[in-house]
């Protein structure tokens, strides 16, 4: 079931959003506020139902200030493209990009370390989007989040069988399977795994 992550909009965040749009209307989207805050941030604040064009160009504007030219996050600005991500899917869900949003939202989200979100938000994309072309890697990546992130291995190997069941001829299910047996090892045999595997030929 999807569970779609709404939020009640209040007076202020309406008023934010007419003032914003007025600015954006008018070129001037892509200006700071005194106080440091662009029209990308107040819409990542807000929970009124802009246009696809307004969202992706906010979108577009965060994610360049995300990452800095040496791939490190700035969390500050991570949590509103975050916001923003689960806002244009759940304002626009039939909107082509709203899969390509919630791919990115999850990617985001791990690299927040919010592992639960990650999570619901791969489960919501891989059962709400039925022709996304990459569901078998996002049911891959749901089980590899319970595995490598929350280190819960019972339901690591559920998930992992999840997607042999349903993708058996991906090579996403050919990794399942290998991490499954590693998964199944003691540590004994998991060390004996290893040293085998670093021998040289």
């Amino acid at each position: 079931m999807i569970t779609k992550m709404k939020f009640q909009p209040t007076i202020f965040s309406v008023l934010i959003f007419a003032c914003s749009t007025v600015m954006i209307s008018c070129g001037g989207g892509n200006q700071s506020s005194p106080h440091g805050d662009s029209a990308a941030d107040s819409l990542a604040t807000r929970s009124v139902h802009p246009s696809t064009a307004i969202m992706k160009d906010s979108i577009t504007q965060l994610e360049k200030r995300t990452f800095s030219s040496d791939g490190k996050m700035d969390r500050s600005i991570a949590v509103k493209l975050l916001r923003l991500y689960q806002d244009y899917y759940n304002f626009h869900p039939d909107d082509a990009e709203a899969p390509h949003y919630l791919f990115k939202a999850a990617d985001v989200a791990r690299g927040m370390g919010k592992y639960k979100l990650t999570i619901d938000l791969l489960t919501n994309l891989h059962d709400g989007f039925t022709q996304y072309p990459n569901r078998d890697e996002v049911a891959f990546l749901v089980a590899f989040t319970y595995d490598a992130n929350l280190r819960d291995t019972t339901k690591a190997i559920k998930a992992y069988g999840k997607v042999m069941e349903l993708y058996p001829k991906s090579s996403w299910a050919s990794e399942a399977k290998s991490n499954i047996v590693l998964l199944q090892m003691t540590e004994q045999e998991l060390i004996q795994f290893l040293e085998d595997k670093n021998k040289p030929s």
